[in-house]
């Protein structure tokens, strides 16, 4: 299949490389690239020739999360009824992305940012570049974390630190990732796709019905509970859409400010 905004590259070993392909604009998630993610990576897992996946982004970001001019069109043009309804076609995929069978490697070039790092933690492991930094950029918006991030970061690195990063639209470094746990490993960024490639290899050797089955078997609590929280999420975050904390955030953004959140 031909994409748009996804790089689909086979690679020795069973592997693919899947690369988010819109770096003039840092990956963002914007429908057609979700759409595109999903289609490539529904391709990998019926492909018998593959076995495990690399998923990676192209210039100096892994993604940017949502898409912040598309947040700017809609600010006063949406109901709460349309905005749950966009928040449960953005939670559907997020869902799609974690049933995948199939191994995923996050290789994490730059930037994650949002629900970028949703996308990470929805990878079943994760190295990251030495250049790479995570942004919880939520509240900045007059937001909340989504694509299951009020469930994932959680879980993986304690609910107090997550937290602090969500309430503040924190931001850590590749080695505080790697102390907190987010990522399993660093390497030096001109090394990233060989790494994760290596990797890939490495799993791709291994029994794959048993690698499957573990995965199947890890995930299983995981997604019954992930599910739940992505619809919760969408019903807060179409609350979120509505408020003048929200209007703020992307008027700040635009405008190259700090936002300034007033009781409403």
């Amino acid at each position: 299949m031909i994409y748009k905004y996804i790089l689909y590259e086979k690679k020795p070993d069973d592997i693919v490389l899947v690369t988010l392909n819109r770096a003039e604009k840092r990956n963002p998630l914007i429908p057609k690239l979700r759409g595109e993610l999903i289609e490539a990576l529904k391709e990998a897992e019926a492909d018998e020739g593959i076995k495990v996946i690399v998923l990676t982004g192209s210039g100096k970001a892994f993604s940017a999360g949502g898409d912040i001019e598309n947040f700017a069109k809609r600010i006063g043009d949406e109901s709460q009824s349309k905005a749950f309804q966009s928040m449960e076609r953005i939670g559907a995929w997020g869902i799609q992305i974690a049933r995948i069978d199939k191994p995923i490697i996050a290789a994490i070039n730059g930037v994650a940012a949002g629900a970028g790092i949703s996308v990470a933690l929805l990878c079943d492991i994760r190295i990251a570049s030495d250049q790479a930094k995570f942004i919880t950029s939520f509240t900045r918006m007059g937001l909340i974390p989504d694509v299951g991030l009020t469930y994932l970061l959680p879980k993986v690195i304690g609910i107090g630190k997550a937290l602090e990063l969500f309430y503040t639209a924190g931001m850590v470094d590749a080695q505080e990732a790697y102390r907190l746990g987010l990522i399993n490993k660093i390497v030096p960024h001109e090394r990233l796709e060989q790494e994760a490639l290596t990797l890939a290899s490495q799993i791709a050797k291994g029994p794959q019905n048993a690698i499957r089955l573990i995965k199947r078997a890890v995930f299983g609590e995981i997604a019954s509970s992930l599910i739940g929280q992505i619809e919760l999420e969408g019903v807060i975050q179409s609350i979120c859409f509505s408020t003048e904390e929200h209007r703020e955030g992307v008027k700040a953004f635009f405008e190259k400010r700090e936002p300034v959140f007033r009781k409403e």
